[in-house]
């Protein structure tokens, strides 16, 4: 589940470019956390 969510949020990453850092790290955790 962990792996899945974390390639999820790489492609979304990847398909919208986030142009803060804090953002990037906010959505990683937030879908990390929905994964869990």
């Amino acid at each position: 589940y962990l792996l899945v969510g974390v390639l999820y949020v790489f492609r979304s990453i990847r398909n919208e470019d986030f142009k803060s850092r804090s953002e990037k790290i906010i959505y990683c955790i937030q879908g990390v956390g929905s994964s869990m």
